[in-house]
Order: structure tokens, then C-alpha cells, then sequence
């Protein structure tokens, strides 16, 4: 089943490939989380608002967007979105010296980006001999070219001790997500007053305490009802909604639709897919 995690691990490499593209469709948000790979996305379609490192970002077309290593980082779509993703793993970086590399979280419309994306999309897609090769020559000469237009200076690096503060905020969270938490709770956890935290916490996710635990549970709860016949109203009560119109309406809000509309959808396209 389909989880939810503030920490993604590194996927598996094919082949110990430490370079992964791919293409993606999405039309609903993403919670924020963070891994060790950089992940740049190219927007092709669609319109999303990206946050990161505090910062949110308004994408469009020809958009790029970049998460360094451990970037807590989210979206929530606008419209449909379709994107490139370029995944970089550490071991990328191996054989040059600048392993510690960070680059701005958005590049908006630059021609070579999008060559080089156009490049990795035709190797990606035509499969010829010697593609990985040239793949990873492609991606060699973006972050060669970011590193030398769109480096963060030293001073802009995320302070590491706000970031492990908020690192155990998402994962007392994503512990506790079932049962009641106050923001008395999650300000105790990172020793900061309640007035402190709610600052903290918004100009760092880019939500409320309450719209992210919301979003938190609303996420489980889709999981829950795409992949078990468990009444509405438990599924609701088991992410940590107590009452089950809050519950719907919180859903509503989020998703567009019902929960009951959710999981008839999503039996839909199921179905659709397997014919």
C-alpha cells in the first residue's frame, strides 16, 4: 500500500545508474518531505505553487524547479501538471570535487535548461544504444551550468539546526497523526513557545499547524479509501477525525470532491485502466 513519509529514500539504481529520468502527471499536492538525491523537475504543463526552504514558488511552463539534499519541500497543484524529473544520487558527484553544490530552488524559462532537458527526454524516450551514456553526459553539463549561473552563496545555505527542528515537528506528525495533537504539543517537542512555533512553522512549510495536519490526514484517508472497503466514517476516525462531516468537509476542501466521490473515481479509473 501507498504510504506517506517525510523521509524518501534513495530509490534503487538500475544498474548502480546514479541518474534517473522519468516523466509525470499530477493533479493533486504533495506533502512535504525531503530526501538525500537532488530532484530537479522541468514543468511542462499545468500550474503549481512549490515550497521550499521557507520560500514558496509560483511554477509555470518552462519552470525549473530544484530540491537540494535535505530541502523539506511540497507543492500543491493548480492545474494539471506535467513534468520532467531529474533525479541526481550522491554518488553522482563522486568523481568531482564539489560534492556540496547547491543550487537556487527556481529557474524560470532558461533556454540551455531547456535544451538539456529536451536532450534527456529524447534519450529517455528513444532508447538508442549508448542512451544512458549520453544521458548522464547531459546531466553533467546542467549542473555544470547551474553551478556556474544559479549557485546559492554560502550565507543562503538552510541553517542545519532549524532544519533538524522541523525535521522532528513533520515526524512527531507523522507518528501521531491517529490520535489528538495541540501545537502546545509540537511547540514542547522543538522547546519553543506556541507563538514561536506557529511563526516557525508556517514560514517554514508554508502552511498552518492545522492546514498540514489537515492535508496529513486527508492523504492518508485517500489511501485508505482507494485500497479498503472500510466504512467512510472509520476511515475518517482512524487518520484522526473525530467527527465525520468535519472529516468530509476538511476532504472537500482539499480534494475537490467527497469521499465518497474520491473512492467511486478511483474505482473508475481503476477499472478503466485494467481494460
Amino acid at each position: 500500500m501507498k504510504d506517506l513519509k517525510l523521509y524518501e529514500s534513495i530509490p534503487s539504481l538500475e544498474n548502480n545508474f546514479a541518474v534517473k529520468f522519468r516523466v509525470y502527471e499530477n493533479n493533486s499536492a504533495l506533502i512535504p518531505h525531503w530526501h538525500e538525491h537532488i530532484e530537479m523537475m522541468l514543468l511542462c504543463e499545468g500550474e503549481c505553487d512549490f515550497h521550499i526552504g521557507g520560500l514558496s514558488y509560483n511554477a509555470h511552463p518552462g519552470d525549473l524547479l530544484i530540491v537540494n539534499s535535505a530541502e523539506i519541500h511540497s507543492f500543491t497543484v493548480k492545474k494539471r501538471i506535467r513534468f520532467y524529473s531529474l533525479l541526481l544520487f550522491p554518488s553522482f558527484f563522486d568523481d568531482v570535487d564539489d560534492r556540496g553544490l547547491r543550487i537556487e530552488s527556481m529557474v524560470c524559462r532558461d533556454p540551455f535548461v531547456h535544451e538539456c532537458f529536451a536532450n534527456m527526454y529524447r534519450e529517455y524516450t528513444d532508447g538508442e544504444k549508448l542512451s544512458d551514456m549520453m544521458m548522464k553526459s547531459y546531466a553533467y553539463a546542467l549542473i555544470a551550468y547551474l553551478g556556474r549561473n544559479y549557485s546559492v552563496p554560502t550565507y543562503a545555505i538552510p541553517d542545519q539546526t532549524r532544519l533538524s527542528r522541523l525535521h522532528k515537528v513533520l515526524e512527531y506528525i507523522e507518528e501521531g497523526y491517529s490520535e489528538r495533537i495541540t501545537t502546545r504539543d509540537l511547540a514542547a517537542s522543538c522547546f519553543l513557545t506556541e507563538e514561536h512555533f506557529c511563526r516557525f512553522f508556517k514560514k517554514s512549510v508554508g502552511k498552518t499547524v492545522t492546514e498540514y495536519i489537515n492535508q496529513y490526514r486527508t492523504e492518508k484517508a485517500a489511501v485508505l479509501l482507494v485500497n479498503t472497503e472500510e466504512p467512510i466514517g472509520s476511515i475518517g476516525a482512524s487518520v484522526g477525525f473525530d467527527d465525520v462531516n468535519y472529516f468530509s468537509r476538511v476532504f472537500k476542501h482539499i480534494k475537490g470532491i467527497s469521499p465518497k466521490e474520491y473512492r467511486s473515481l478511483s474505482k473508475r479509473e481503476s477499472n478503466t485502466k485494467s481494460k
